[in-house]
């Protein structure tokens, strides 16, 4: 079976075939804007009822790109949108392209702003998204990421929470087995409603002790396995 057509990748084998999709002319770039266009549908799709409220963390690289688009796309749809920088100005060349789209409608904020869940909307937005950390996290969550890590899973008492490819604090491989019990552990993560997670599942989506950080996993198709299908 070629790799592009696995349903589990590791976070490895997704770095490379978002590689190779980019050489056979899918750019990294476009690969960011499908990923937040498929999410920003999903976060419409699943909220529709409630109204259009949303808080979006985003993290400084790739993952928090693709929170970028969802902020526009969703404020472009009339959404009142408010962006939470975790851990500062993006830094990833198609993340930083992504912030300098922002419209003047979005309301941004630094983590370091916001003292409690009750300061955004009242605790009570109709949806928060989860882009802060991707499949390149590993090790333990920093003082911004556990201080946005806390106010998603509180806010998402009262709203849907969405996760975009994995939720913030889960690894995206092999997961901690504790060396006294040689159970699987996890410190602080998310607790997602919904999982939207790109071209293919990693391994931690398949771990029963992730599941309730996951809720419903969705794969969404980002264009990576058709460019290498008409490759071959």
């Amino acid at each position: 079976m070629k790799l592009h057509e696995k349903e589990t990748v590791t976070c490895a084998e997704m770095k490379e075939l978002e590689r190779l999709g980019d050489a056979a002319g899918l750019p990294y770039y476009q690969m960011m804007e499908n990923a937040g266009t498929c999410s920003a549908k999903e976060v419409m799709a699943k909220t529709v009822e409630r109204g259009g409220k949303v808080v979006v963390f985003c993290g400084k690289g790739n993952n928090g790109g693709d929170g970028l688009v969802v902020s526009r796309l969703l404020e472009e749809k009339d959404w009142d949108v408010t962006l939470v920088l975790v851990e500062g100005l993006p830094v990833t060349v198609d993340s930083k392209t992504n912030y300098q789209l922002l419209q003047p409608g979005i309301k941004v904020v630094s983590i370091d702003e916001i003292e409690e869940a009750g300061n955004l909307y009242g605790g009570r937005p109709n949806a928060v998204v989860d882009s802060l950390y991707g499949t390149g996290f590993k090790g333990q969550l920093r003082e911004s990421g556990a201080k946005a890590v806390r106010l998603m899973n509180e806010l998402g008492k009262n709203s849907t929470l969405f996760a975009l490819d994995i939720p913030s604090g889960l690894p995206g491989d092999e997961p901690a087995v504790s060396e006294e019990s040689g159970e699987t552990v996890y410190g602080d993560c998310v607790r997602a409603d919904y999982t939207l997670t790109f071209h293919a599942k990693k391994p931690v989506h398949s771990v029963p002790e992730a599941a309730p950080f996951l809720g419903e996993v969705i794969v969404e198709d980002i264009g990576i396995g058709a460019i290498l299908a008409q490759a071959e």
